[in-house]
């Protein structure tokens, strides 16, 4: 197996990358998990839940300060991702793909609350 983080080779049974101290989950784990909850297996979608909904939450938090409507959008960026699996190219991706969907929960979210204080890009004149 290759560590993650660094790419150099690491043995199977080590917990961290000895070269870098990466942590050493399989980087296909996520991938493979990813393709059973495409297939219908609930305990992968529960791992997935599991693995991803700390940063998740934190994304969330940052960007709306608010625990429950952070709640809400993270609830609907993961019936939006797990509706939405197929249309993921690199399943190994799923973490950053999950976090864009929190993030642009968030933005819209933030759209409906305060549409004049947000530009998101655009520069007022």
């Amino acid at each position: 197996m290759f560590c993650g983080n660094c790419g150099k080779k690491i043995p199977d049974n080590v917990k961290f990358c000895p070269f870098c101290g990466n942590k050493n989950e399989k980087k296909t784990e996520i991938g493979q998990l990813v393709l059973d909850a495409a297939a219908g297996k609930t305990e992968a979608i529960e791992k997935i839940y599991h693995m991803t909904y700390a940063q998740g939450f934190a994304v969330a938090m940052q960007m709306v300060k608010n625990e429950q409507d952070a709640m809400d959008l993270l609830q609907d960026a993961y019936i939006s991702a797990f509706q939405n699996l197929n249309k993921l190219n690199r399943p190994e991706a799923f973490r950053s793909w999950f976090n864009c969907i929190v993030a642009n929960n968030c933005r819209d979210l933030i759209r409906k609350k305060k549409p004049d204080l947000v530009t998101f890009g655009k520069v007022p004149m």
